[in-house]
């Protein structure tokens, strides 16, 4: 059976499962056949033989074929599989994020429209998203940061921060972390229309090397930020100058490992950030498989060298 369809609607049915897609914006009408494929995850059925399903109050088809291609619906797709789909029909972008996380902080501002938006920080364990929801339409941005800590409101909007990419110019086999990773700071205005809701990159931040890695991040304030590395550091840095200070430098041990041995292998940690004092943990692997050497420290950012003190 032919139907025509949107090419929209065609491009969001066959998107694939990354995040930030951006859907095509210059429409146009397309013969597409409404097609009966099965479609399993493991022994479960996510589209049975010719289903069709309920979307704002419309069948929608299971499938469907366009130049011999096969699309399918990303939303159902999507939710049978765990994760969480936003669309922002502003912008006309699909964004696939995980599921099952808990939230941190919600808020509500107006736009410069007068309607109402919902912010929402999430906390995936590993990184965080910000989500922003409109009361009406319930067209929904989402963004993946650093981690849950890493953003920012203030009286007129929010700012956060998200891995851009890593650099890999000059990486050779005798020297593979040549380059750098790189982080941006974006800024979403709360009276941003269709035009600038995606907000600005304000600041960036470069690592030494593709090796090094910023795990967590805290904003002091608009121009200065706390974060940790993967090299058992602390780092205060200013946005607004690009110049950064170690506060906090885990003592070196030696790596190692072997069957069912492994020793210095773990991570850094901050557990509390509360008026300029950090409590943090470092957890390190001790030899036999299984056993970990790990220590609580507390510090005054203004004074970390003196104040540093164990807590067990």
């Amino acid at each position: 059976m032919k139907k025509i369809l949107s090419l929209a609607l065609a491009f969001a049915l066959g998107l694939s499962v990354a995040s930030g897609i951006a859907l095509a914006t210059n429409w146009k009408d397309i013969p597409v056949a409404w097609s009966p494929f099965r479609v399993k995850t493991g022994a479960a059925d996510i589209v049975k033989w010719g289903e069709t399903y309920k979307l704002n109050g419309m069948d929608m088809p299971g499938s469907l074929v366009y130049n011999d291609t096969t699309y399918l619906p990303i939303r159902k797709i999507t939710e049978a599989t765990g994760l969480q789909i936003a669309w922002n029909g502003d912008s006309d972008t699909v964004t696939v994020f995980e599921n099952g996380m808990s939230e941190v902080q919600a808020i509500k501002r107006l736009d410069v429209n007068g309607k109402e938006w919902f912010y929402n920080v999430l906390d995936a364990g590993t990184k965080g998203y910000l989500t922003i929801t409109h009361q009406d339409t319930q067209h929904q941005r989402a963004y993946e940061m650093i981690s849950s800590n890493s953003y920012r409101y203030d009286e007129v909007g929010v700012m956060f921060a998200s891995f851009e990419k890593s650099h890999s110019e000059g990486a050779s086999k005798s020297n593979p972390w040549a380059g750098y990773n790189l982080y941006n700071i974006t800024k979403i205005l709360f009276n941003s229309d269709k035009n600038s809701q995606d907000g600005n990159t304000v600041y960036t931040i470069k690592t030494p090397n593709t090796g090094v890695k910023i795990t967590d991040l805290y904003f002091l304030n608009s121009n200065e930020v706390i974060y940790t590395t993967n090299e058992y550091k602390i780092v205060k840095h200013n946005l607004a100058t690009g110049n950064s200070q170690d506060l906090y430098v885990a003592p070196a041990v030696t790596y190692s490992s072997g069957p069912g041995f492994s020793y210095g292998h773990g991570k850094l940690y901050i557990t509390k950030f509360e008026n300029n004092e950090i409590t943090f943990v470092i957890e390190r692997d001790a030899g036999e498989k299984g056993r970990k050497d790990v220590s609580s420290w507390k510090f005054d950012i203004n004074s970390s060298e003196s104040s540093l003190v164990q807590l067990w």
